[in-house]
C-alpha cells in the first residue's frame, strides 16, 4: 500500500508516468491490492485515455467487487468513450451496491465521500 500513497503524492505532484508506474509495480508485487488498479483508472481517465482506464478499473473489481470506486471510474470512462447505455448499467449497478455493501478507498481519491454524498453523485449522472 505504501507504493500506492507514494504514487498518489507523485501524481498530486504533476508526476503522471511515475505515479503511473508505481501502481502497476505495486499492483504486481500484490495482486490482492485492488486500489494499485483503481488508481491508475483514475490517473488515466484524466488523461483521457478511457479504454485503458476501463480495463484497469474492472482489474480493481475483479480483485475486490465491493469496491465502489472502481466501479464509479469504469463507468465514468464508459461514459467518456461515449458507451452511455453500458455507462448508465453500471450507475445503475452502483445505485444498488450503495444501499447494500460496498468498501470506500483507502487513497483520498474519493475518501470521505459520504455513501449519501455519492448517492446524490450517481443520480446526477444518470439521465432523468
Amino acid at each position: 500500500m505504501e507504493l500506492v500513497l507514494s504514487a498518489e503524492r507523485q501524481a498530486d505532484s504533476g508526476q503522471f508516468e511515475d505515479a503511473v508506474r508505481m501502481c502497476r509495480q505495486a499492483a504486481d508485487l500484490d495482486p490482492s491490492l485492488p486500489e494499485a488498479e483503481y488508481l491508475i483508472s483514475f490517473l488515466l481517465r484524466g488523461k483521457g485515455r478511457h479504454a485503458e482506464a476501463l480495463y484497469h478499473a474492472d482489474r480493481a473489481l475483479a480483485r475486490d467487487p465491493e469496491f465502489v470506486f472502481a466501479n464509479v471510474e469504469a463507468a465514468e470512462c464508459l461514459s467518456g468513450m461515449g458507451r452511455e447505455e453500458d455507462a448508465r448499467t453500471r450507475w445503475k449497478t452502483i445505485l444498488r451496491a450503495i444501499e447494500g455493501r460496498v468498501r470506500f478507498p483507502r487513497l483520498s481519491v474519493g475518501a470521505g465521500i459520504s455513501p449519501r454524498t455519492l448517492r446524490q453523485y450517481v443520480l446526477s449522472r444518470l439521465p432523468r
